[in-house]
């Protein structure tokens, strides 16, 4: 893979505390990985002290609005828990993501570019999601 332009590249980062270090640790694995496909100086994007449980965060809604403005065409996070705990709200965050051209790596997980592999990771969240629903109906 050759080098990539400045600007059309980014990476994602968050961590749930404040803490520096943490989010610091975690940019460097990432610019690490970033070098290692051959993209050089990408656009850095985090949101320290966020959880995951929503996609409402400043650092994400940079990157969407330039995801957007055809400004990143590859998102690089340490996994897809950076974007959100919930795997339906990712699922479908990647998949926006993708209808603009954008391909989506993380460092511990698969290419997730390919649809096949959101549409497996999509079925087995809402199986999930219906398992606990049944089990919390049985209790009632």
């Amino acid at each position: 893979m050759g080098l990539m332009c400045e600007g059309k590249a980014a990476i994602y980062l968050r961590v749930a505390t404040t803490d520096q270090v943490a989010i610091d640790m975690q940019k460097e694995k990432v610019l690490r990985f970033a070098a290692a496909q051959g993209i050089v100086n990408p656009v850095c994007y985090a949101d320290n002290g966020y959880n995951g449980l929503n996609l409402d965060r400043p650092g994400l809604s940079r990157l969407q609005a330039d995801i957007f403005a055809g400004k990143i065409q590859t998102v690089i996070a340490l996994d897809e828990m950076r974007i959100g705990r919930e795997l339906l709200l990712v699922g479908e965050w990647m998949e926006g993501a993708k209808k603009m051209g954008v391909r989506i790596l993380y460092l511990n997980s698969r290419d997730y570019s390919r649809e096949d592999e959101i549409r497996k990771q999509l079925a087995e969240a809402i199986d999930r999601a219906l398992s606990r629903r049944r089990k919390s109906f049985a209790k009632e």
